[in-house]
């Protein structure tokens, strides 16, 4: 198989890690909190869920791990349970794009002039880490997602937590003690000692009634990959204006060899 470009590895992991690695959020600032019930939270988490059917947002980018750091811009768009569109740009010039459909992963290196084409799931365990269409749009708008599972609430560092597992996966989120905003979450693949998490910042208001987090960490650790973290800052975020969506592999660009 070709060797994949840093700026298209770069483009693959922005689009499929929620910043992992094991840290802490900054504790809150709020005293004692009293009990809530794991019925409860989830609501509010729930009732805290960027909706919209489109949602487009450009993003500064710092990528860093044992070997590599770079900086760069990209254009996010998605419309809901649909279709991901992204680029990726270092001093105006676009190192890649992708679009992404719940059963299919298109990536462009413009570097080095070649295209993959795999599905979400290939692609998930090729960088080592879990996806799928659903956790990706998730992981743009900040917003949790379920496992089907029970689970458990508490309260840790001035935080509300609420954690569970299944067979394969265990998750955790930690919730504001005041307004019970998501702060942070995480997904683990216990086996394979993979863990993907993101520590969401910087709330502002979004439309009438929504809140989006506009500053992420994120982090993955595995060990395939490593140590990753990916800082990002949105910008021009806009929900429900539709935008288009344009993806062309051009005709002498080489396709990347399947493993």
């Amino acid at each position: 198989m070709n060797k994949i470009s840093p700026g298209l590895f770069l483009l693959l992991l922005v689009l499929l890690s929620a910043g992992c690695g094991i840290f802490r959020p900054a504790a809150g600032d709020t005293g004692d909190l009293p009990g809530r019930s794991a019925k409860f939270l989830v609501k509010k988490m729930a009732q805290n869920q960027v909706q919209c059917d489109w949602f487009s947002a450009r993003a500064r980018i710092d990528f860093k791990d044992d070997n590599y750091s770079v900086s760069a811009t990209a254009n996010l768009r998605m419309r809901n349970d649909s279709v991901i569109w992204a680029n990726v740009k270092k001093l105006n010039l676009e190192m890649g794009r992708a679009l992404i459909r719940p059963d299919s992963f298109f990536v462009v290196d413009r570097i080095n002039r070649q295209y993959s084409r795999q599905s979400v799931e290939e692609i998930a365990q090729m960088l080592q880490v879990p996806a799928n269409f659903q956790i990706l749009e998730s992981i743009l708008l900040g917003n949790p997602f379920f496992l089907n599972t029970e689970l458990e609430a508490g309260v840790e560092e001035g935080f509300y937590t609420l954690k569970g597992e299944d067979k394969r996966f265990a998750v955790t989120y930690h919730l504001d003690g005041k307004d019970f905003s998501l702060r942070r979450f995480s997904i683990s693949e216990k086996q394979e000692k993979r863990l993907v998490s993101m520590e969401l910042k910087g709330y502002e208001a979004l439309g009438k009634k929504q809140k989006f987090s506009y500053f992420r960490t994120m982090r993955m650790e595995s060990p395939e990959s490593g140590p990753v973290s990916v800082e990002i800052e949105f910008s021009k975020v806009e929900i429900d204006i539709p935008k288009s969506i344009e993806f062309e592999i051009p005709s002498r660009y080489d396709e990347i060899n399947r493993p």
